[in-house]
This record gives C-alpha cells, sequence and structure tokens, in this order.
C-alpha cells in the first residue's frame, strides 16, 4: 500500500481525465487510458533520471544494462496502473462517503510542497519540466488528500496489542546475493546447489553492499525490510539456501541464519512502537482495499 501510496502522491501525474485511443483499465465502468499510465512513468523517469555529474549529460547504458532496465520500467508501469486502479477504487468509496479535500486545504499542502524545493522560481521550473500546471498540480493534490482521509478514517480507534508488538519486533539474521535479472539468480542459486562457496559467490554476483561481506545483511526485524524478501527471511528454516525471490531491487538469494527478540529501552520502544503501529495500520488498509476491489468491475486489458 505504501508504495502505491507514494506513486499517486509523488508522480503528481496528467492522468486526470486523459483520452487516448487505448484503454488500459476499467474501474465500474470508469477509464483509465494508457496515456495516463505514461504519463505518470515519464515523470517519475524524469525524477530518476541519472546525470554524469561530469558531462551533465544523462548516463548511456550499456546493452545488458538497458535490457535489465527495460524489466524494470515494465514492472514500474505494472505498479502504476495498480496505484491508478487502487485511486479510482477509493475516490468512489469517497465520493459515496462523502468524503472530500477544501481549497483552503489544497492550498496549504500545495505551499508545503513548494517550501520543499529551493526557491519558487526552482519549483515553477520542476513543474514545467513535469508537463503540469499549477492548477493540475491542485487537483492532484485533492486527490492525495482525500486519499489520506479515507485512510485515517479506516485506522481511526486502531490499537497495537502486545502480543502484535512482540511479533514484529523479532529480528531475523539473514545474508543473500542480489542480482538484477532472473536467469543470473538461477545461475547462481544452481552453483550454490551444487555446493558453491555463499561468501565467494556473493562477492562475484551480488550488487548489493554487503557482498564484501559475504552477503551478510546483519540483523533485521520484518518491517526493516522490503516485504518480499522478509516473507522469506521470516518463514524459511535456518541455513537453508531459498529458491531466487524477486523484490524492487531485483532478485535474491537467501539465508536465514537465527532469530532473537532485541532488548528495548522504555524510548526504543515507544519510537519501534510508533513504527509497528504505522505498519500495521497500512497492512490493515491493504486487505480491506482488496475488498473493495474485490466488489469492484475492474477490467485490465492486455
Amino acid at each position: 500500500m505504501k508504495k502505491r501510496l507514494i506513486l499517486m502522491i509523488l508522480a503528481l501525474s496528467l492522468g486526470i481525465g486523459a483520452c487516448g485511443p487505448k484503454v488500459a483499465a476499467t474501474v465500474d465502468g470508469k477509464k483509465i487510458y494508457e496515456n495516463d499510465v505514461n504519463r505518470r512513468f515519464d515523470i517519475i523517469k524524469l525524477q530518476e533520471a541519472t546525470v554524469d555529474p561530469i558531462t551533465g549529460e544523462e548516463k548511456k547504458l550499456t546493452p545488458e544494462e538497458e535490457k535489465v532496465q527495460l524489466e524494470k520500467d515494465e514492472k514500474l508501469k505494472d505498479d502504476i496502473l495498480a496505484s491508478l486502479i487502487d485511486e479510482a477504487v477509493l475516490l468512489a468509496y469517497a465520493e459515496g462517503e462523502k468524503i472530500g479535500a477544501s481549497e483552503e486545504e489544497v492550498t496549504t499542502r500545495l505551499g508545503q510542497i513548494k517550501k520543499s524545493f529551493a526557491s519558487e522560481e526552482d519549483f515553477l521550473s520542476r513543474l514545467k519540466e513535469s508537463g503540469l500546471t499549477l492548477e493540475l498540480l491542485g487537483e492532484e493534490v485533492k486527490k492525495a488528500l482525500i486519499y489520506e482521509k479515507v485512510f485515517t478514517k479506516f485506522t481511526e480507534g486502531f490499537e497495537l496489542t502486545d502480543e502484535v508488538f512482540l511479533e514484529a519486533i523479532v529480528e531475523a539474521h539473514t545474508k543473500h546475493i542480489l542480482v538484477a535479472d532472473e536467469a543470473t539468480a538461477n545461475e547462481v542459486y544452481e552453483k550454490l546447489k551444487a555446493g558453491g562457496d555463499f561468501a565467494a559467490l556473493a562477492k562475484e554476483y551480488s550488487k548489493d553492499g554487503s557482498a564484501e561481506s559475504g552477503g551478510d545483511l546483519g540483523w533485521y526485524s520484518r518491517y526493516g525490510l522490503v516485504k518480499e524478501y522478509a516473507d522469506v527471511a521470516f518463514t524459511q528454516e535456518f541455513n537453508v539456501i531459498s529458491e531466487p525471490t524477486q523484490s524492487r531491487f531485483g532478485w535474491h538469494i537467501i539465508v536465514t541464519l537465527g532469530k532473537r527478540t532485541p532488548k528495548l529501552t522504555k524510548e526504543e520502544e515507544t519510537e519501534v512502537r510508533s513504527g509497528v503501529a504505522e505498519a500495521k495500520k497500512s497492512e490493515s488498509f491493504e486487505i480491506w482495499l482488496e475488498g473493495l476491489k474485490e466488489k469492484a468491475d475492474i477490467k485490465i486489458n492486455g
């Protein structure tokens, strides 16, 4: 849920009422066009553009890097479409519940966004680069505010029990090898199954900063790890080599070395409780949203 919400707020796209010949999906008859997806994609890519510090030009990719990037771009477009579907379902729910955002709230949020830029000129320049007008940005901000209000309404009165908290703070000690594509992941996995040395293969193949330490990530709670990684790390047996697992970072081969429940000071517990509560709220909200989507008539083309 967090990732989709971030895509919705951060992209601040032109995906409102866009007209185009190709429909990517429909939600209860409301059309989401491929143009909607592509515009958000273009804005995110603009924000992610990698510039060479010497030439000032966008860095050129090798053929292999281009192949990997294409795979990532397709995944990003799938995520954007999913976020647009979530948005359509949530906005329809909000309309039915008479949840909205006032002009004053939108103006206040716009002011907060402007303050995150070095100057008014910088803000307007970036706005222009993204193909947006202030009016269109305001409409996107309004949708984001409504989204937040629905989330707040749903999670109102949420209480984190001690049982759930203690389960959430359990840490796993893991090591992994992270590679960019599935083919390489399968190659490394087969070498490991044939008796290959994990640390040596991590140093040779892994794209993660832990490569030099043999892939050792140390201790992390479930909420300190990307979900796909955590789902494997906290469920598999110790010292078992997992099959390749994909996350937004690439393909992981994971070994869980142990688990523990850390001792926290009162200050640490207060801080961690707050973080766990927010994570649990998001989990519950995601489940509720999936229920809304099951009731909606959603059709995805292609």
